[in-house]
């Protein structure tokens, strides 16, 4: 059985890729996509957080092209 510290050490560089959730044994990957659909059941969060970025972007664009006009 690992320590604590051994386990802080195996998952310090841990990252929550599609192959590193899939490797997880079931009941957890069960727990994570239960927590991924209680937290935002419609994909909403997620969507407004990817639009913001896409208007910042936008609006960055927009100020770039008015900047040439000038």
């Amino acid at each position: 059985m690992l320590t604590r510290e051994q386990l802080a050490d195996h998952f310090a560089n841990w990252t929550p890729t599609s192959e590193n959730i899939n490797a997880l044994p079931d009941p957890i990957r069960k727990y994570i996509h239960d927590l991924h659909t209680n937290c935002d059941p419609a994909g909403m969060v997620r969507e407004n957080v990817l639009l913001r970025e896409e208007v910042k972007r936008l609006a960055a664009l927009v100020q770039e092209l008015s900047d040439e006009r000038s």
